[in-house]
């Protein structure tokens, strides 16, 4: 195969989900050639549907002539190589004399794999512990295993030293003996982070349900948050008057920030956008271009380096603000900066149920307390009506205890119907209720 045309025809095959074969003659040395064969086929999804490449390469020894050939073939080679989207690395396997795989060594890499993982072809003829020191050794025993068996392997695998998650492929190239395998990867640190938003915010929620206190609310919100960002401080304050009231603050690295605070104090940066309602992300307080001399210098003194500051206002007013506070400086990901602000709505929504529940138990109180003291009989009935708006009865709904001593029907009545109680009852009384409920108009007369 020596042109882009064949290439294409191979892409295409690969595509129809069947498997290809070729065979090129890149040059691996001055004055040195070899057949390089190659076997592409895809990767499916659950549903039989292509979502990658996997490519495998074999080695040989050319043929007479080889050599000539070589310069030819070597761009249809790269071209494909660099057209996968994935990132690829080709890897040789190092064991020790146990049999042992204890490192490995980069032979190739493509474009997709120094846009995901930062490593290029600076890192060919490297080992990875040459590369990445400070990596996690504990999936080198799997590619090792992979090379060992020929039994290929998927797996996620978060990358420390990147602070990324990737999906990877490994598969071995060649036969039995070979130690060259080929790494094919995806960065999904998007999903992965979105995922655990979604964790995250499921259990904030499970957790702000039962509660009914609103001091309550606020700790357990700030300190939720505070752990899943893994910030060292998370605050939810009220504004009361011309003060910022924090009566409780995440703390981890810094003393907790409590107390009564003067917005003003902290820059007319912070206090503008809080009463304007805008969402507020500094990644580095000392050279963010927006802050004056003097509001760098009392963020300094607070200590903080980043934050993600989430405004609430309501009609127009300024209420509360939820901020997360980083000692250092901090490149927020989109979904930390989505987790503060979802933390901040749920949070306002909870301590507001909470306390519109206690206002309306407190009523409730209010008005049976009033309701028990009235020295007249009194008591509250739903009106029965046929399907042609004629009041034909009425249920009794509460009463209170000066009703039961004079009229000598008790509470045992509630939920039943006036005609059950006193089969005898007038229809005009019946009417005359009726007729209240209908007009709204209160009336005034005597019984017998």
């Amino acid at each position: 195969m020596h042109d882009a045309t064949q290439v294409q025809a191979l892409v295409a095959k690969v595509a129809h989900r069947n498997t290809a074969h070729f065979g090129l003659v890149p040059p691996l040395a001055v004055g040195e050639a070899h057949l390089l064969s190659l076997t592409a086929h895809p990767i499916l999804s659950g549903q039989g549907d292509p979502t990658s490449t996997f490519i495998g390469f074999a080695r040989h020894d050319a043929q007479p002539g080889a050599g000539d050939t070589a310069a030819a073939s070597d761009e249809p080679f790269r071209a494909l190589f660099e057209s996968i989207d994935e990132g690829v690395g080709i890897l040789e396997v190092l064991f020790d004399e146990n049999d042992r795989a204890v490192d490995y060594r980069f032979l190739a890499v493509n474009r997709a794999h120094q846009a995901m993982s930062g490593l290029g072809s600076e890192v060919v003829g490297k080992r990875i512990s040459e590369v990445m020191p400070d990596n996690d050794s504990s999936v080198i025993p799997r590619i090792g295993k992979v090379a060992l068996t020929g039994e290929p392997v998927r797996f996620e695998d978060f990358v420390r030293p990147l602070d990324r998650w990737f999906e990877i492929y490994l598969s071995r190239v060649g036969r039995q003996g070979s130690r060259t395998v080929v790494s094919v990867f995806k960065d999904i640190t998007e999903r992965k982070r979105r995922e655990r938003l979604q964790v995250f915010l499921l259990t904030l929620s499970d957790a702000l349900r039962p509660i009914v206190d609103p001091q309550e609310i606020q700790v357990l919100a700030a300190d939720l948050l505070g752990q899943h960002l893994q910030v060292n401080q998370a605050n939810y304050g009220e504004v009361r008057g011309e003060y910022v009231h924090i009566s409780h603050s995440y703390a981890d690295g810094l003393p907790p920030m409590v107390g009564s605070f003067h917005p003003e104090d902290f820059g007319k940066r912070l206090i503008d956008g809080h009463r304007a309602g805008r969402l507020q992300v500094c990644v580095n307080t000392t050279s963010d271009p927006l802050f004056d001399e003097q509001e760098r210098k009392a963020l300094a003194a607070a200590h903080v380096g980043a934050y993600i500051a989430v405004p609430l206002v309501k009609e127009g007013v300024w209420v509360g603000v939820l901020s997360v506070l980083n000692i250092r400086p901090r490149d927020w990901a989109p979904t930390e900066v989505e987790a503060v602000q979802e933390v901040a709505e749920r949070t306002w929504a909870a301590v507001e149920r909470t306390r519109a529940e206690r206002a309306l138990r407190e009523s409730e109180e209010r008005y049976r307390s009033l309701f028990e003291s009235i020295d007249e009989g009194v008591c509250t009935v739903e009106m029965l009506f046929d399907e042609h708006e004629r009041a034909v009865d009425y249920r009794f709904l509460e009463l209170n205890s000066a009703h039961e001593a004079m009229s000598g029907v008790g509470r045992g009545v509630i939920g039943k119907r006036g005609r059950e109680i006193i089969p005898a009852l007038e229809q005009s009384v019946i009417e005359r209720l009726g007729q209240v409920a209908l007009t709204g108009q209160p009336i005034r007369f005597e019984e017998f």
